[in-house]
């Protein structure tokens, strides 16, 4: 509806113009001799040598300006609505090529949040021992392939923040996998990590704002330490009992 009166705008404007030019050129044209212009347009029309010369009315005036308005009125009208129709195209092409690009967007932070849980089940796996620490391994680097190459194609910086964040936090954490009681205490927060991960791709999935992204802190990394710390005393104090 807006681009109906957009146009129909911009063709009424471009009549006026029309009109006005028209007027101006008809002015020049027949402002020394009216009967002359008009006498040659008719001898053009119905050339007769033989014809006696006439005088020039307002009539002739008129229908010559008519014509002229008429013709430059189709030229002008013409020659916009060939703008508008190419300015049209271009900005349906330029929505159809964003709309792609928001879609790969779309698909490639899905595919990444899929990726997840497989790689969340390898970490509880091997904190509790039950799986060997080459498993956690191939798992990470599973995930860690995916999440790089599919958030190529995503569009928004802060989903990319996101996900490397948490591509970074898990691969800090791998370097306990030899230790699963070193490992046990970061599984939790490994876990919320992804959890907001993938909370922001559904966010982005649904085009709503992303979440605020925090990251692991050193604060995060001490009170991992903390309960590893509490973790290993437990354990010693079990052995010494038993």
């Amino acid at each position: 509806m807006g681009t109906s009166l957009f146009r129909l705008n911009v063709r009424c404007k471009a009549h006026r113009l029309t009109e006005v030019i028209c007027t101006v050129l008809l002015h020049l044209v027949t402002h020394p001799s009216p009967s002359a212009i008009a006498s040659h347009i008719r001898s053009a029309v119905a050339p007769s040598p033989t014809a006696p010369p006439t005088t020039t009315s307002s009539g002739d005036v008129s229908g010559l300006m008519a014509a002229l308005i008429g013709v430059g009125g189709s030229v002008v009208g013409g020659a916009v609505g060939g703008w508008l129709t190419m300015v049209a195209g271009r900005q349906q092409s330029r929505r159809d090529r964003e709309d792609g690009r928001l879609e790969r967007s779309k698909q490639a932070a899905v595919d990444i949040a899929a990726a997840w849980p497989v790689l969340e089940e390898a970490l509880l796996d091997r904190a509790g021992g039950k799986i060997p620490a080459d498993g956690l391994h191939k798992a990470f680097n599973v995930f860690s392939t995916t999440a790089t190459m599919q958030s190529i194609p995503i569009t928004n910086d802060l989903l990319r923040k996101h996900i490397r964040g948490h591509v970074m936090s898990v691969l800090e954490a791998t370097q306990y996998a030899d230790a699963p009681e070193r490992l046990s205490p970061r599984v939790e927060h490994l876990r919320q990590s992804g959890g907001e991960m993938c909370q922001a791709i559904d966010a982005h999935y649904r085009d709503k704002p992303l979440p605020p992204y925090g990251g692991t802190t050193e604060a995060d990394r001490a009170a991992a330490d903390a309960e590893t710390r509490r973790w290993r005393l437990f354990r010693r104090q079990r052995q010494s009992s038993g």
